[in-house]
């Protein structure tokens, strides 16, 4: 860029950083204006108004300045339910679809939380069965030498079971537990549960999106 270039830029941002039109003001001359025999004294304060709006407005290149108002254009909004958990004596679950899930495929998990040590721990997932649902994996956070993990295929569902192995022992903190599978139609979710026995406590829950 030319020094002539330079110096017409920090002339412009100049003249805009002192120009804020008084909207009020500018309506107070254009009336007096008009009070008065020739048309020439409004036709310059508009002229003065349009220059002034233009030059407010403008935004060089490689600068910051005026944005020009979104108002009115539509914005996408993201729709989604809030988990709701279940707690009972220092356990808290909630079961979740994975937002990574898509039109053919699902994962559904369930994320528990506890405050105390465990050493007994069953969790079962059960989806629904409908059209094309089939297993296609489970997994979960606790270390695989401490878990047992199985699938059964029952008439109305697949069970999904996570087991912590005898003598296995989990400090506090959260743990996820999450069944995957196939479906050729959507899957709703209202036909899915899971159910956590920890000790003498047992939770049980849905899912949500």
């Amino acid at each position: 860029m030319s020094t002539d270039d330079h110096d017409l830029r920090d002339v412009l941002h100049d003249e805009a950083g002192r120009h804020h039109p008084d909207r009020d003001a500018m309506l107070e001359r254009i009336h007096r204006g008009r009070t008065r025999r020739s048309g020439r004294p409004v036709a310059a304060a508009l002229a003065v108004a349009a220059v002034v709006a233009i030059v407010a407005a403008v935004r060089l290149p490689g600068t910051t300045g005026p944005v020009p108002p979104t108002a009115g254009v539509p914005r996408p909004v993201q729709e989604y339910s809030a988990p709701s958990p279940v707690r009972e004596k220092g356990l808290e679950a909630v079961g979740k679809l994975d937002p990574h899930s898509f039109a053919s495929w699902s994962q559904q998990q369930v994320t528990l939380a506890t405050r105390e040590r465990i050493t007994r721990l069953d969790v079962t997932i059960r989806i629904a069965r409908g059209e094309g649902v089939a297993d296609t994996g489970r997994w979960t956070s606790i270390p695989a030498e401490m878990v047992t993990t199985s699938v059964a295929v029952e008439p109305k569902a697949l069970v999904y079971r996570f087991t912590l192995d005898p003598g296995g022992t989990l400090a506090p903190g959260s743990y996820v537990f999450a069944a995957q599978f196939n479906h050729t139609t959507s899957h709703p979710l209202a036909g899915d549960s899971f159910r956590i026995t920890a000790g003498a406590t047992t939770l049980r829950g849905g899912f949500t999106g």
